[in-house]
C-alpha cells in the first residue's frame, strides 16, 4: 500500500535526499477536532502535553491529487508529494505504533465527538508503555482520528 505525504519543496527535497520522514508534534495541529477528544489539551492537566513529550505523529493521505491537501500542506500547490510504501517503511508494525497505518482511517464529522480520554484504550496509552491493541480501535479513532468534515 502506498500512502502520501504532502511537503513544502524545501522539506520534501530534504526528506528525499536524506531518506527520512518528518513526524510532527500534536501541538502543531490546526484542526480544532484533532486530539480534543483525548482531552490532551483540555481538562486533564496531568496528561497535558503527554503526546508531545512521548509521541510524534506521521500524517499520510491516500490520494496524491487532493486539492485541499496540496493547498494547505503542499505549500499552495508549489510543494511536492512523496509516496511511501508503508510495508517497506515498516509503518504497519503493530508493536511500534499507537495506531499502525492499516488502522488509521480518519473519521470525518460535523460535530466533535464526546470526550474519550478516560476510556480504557486511550488512558492506558498514557499510563503505560502500551502499544496498539485492535480491541481499542474505536476509542483510539475517537481520540486521534476525528477531523472536521470540511477536510
Amino acid at each position: 500500500m502506498i500512502l502520501y505525504k504532502y511537503y513544502n519543496r524545501k522539506i520534501g527535497v530534504a526528506a528525499l535526499s536524506k531518506k527520512t520522514v518528518r513526524f510532527s508534534r500534536a501541538s502543531t495541529f490546526n484542526d480544532p477536532f484533532e486530539l480534543v477528544t483525548a482531552n490532551i489539551y483540555g481538562r486533564a492537566p496531568l496528561y497535558q502535553g503527554a503526546v508531545d513529550e512521548v509521541s510524534r505523529i506521521f500524517c499520510l493521505a491516500r490520494n496524491p491529487l487532493n486539492s485541499l491537501m496540496w493547498s494547505h500542506y503542499g505549500d499552495s500547490h508549489r510543494g511536492i508529494v512523496i509516496g511511501y510504501d508503508v510495508k517497506l517503511a515498516k509503518l504497519a508494525e503493530c508493536s511500534e505504533y499507537i495506531i499502525p497505518v492499516q488502522y488509521g482511517s480518519v473519521v470525518y464529522t460535523k460535530t466533535k465527538p464526546s470526550d474519550c480520554f478516560f476510556e480504557d484504550g486511550v488512558k492506558r496509552i498514557f499510563e503505560s508503555d502500551c502499544g496498539f491493541d485492535v480491541n481499542n480501535i474505536g476509542s483510539l479513532q475517537k481520540a486521534f482520528l476525528y477531523k472536521n468534515q470540511v477536510w
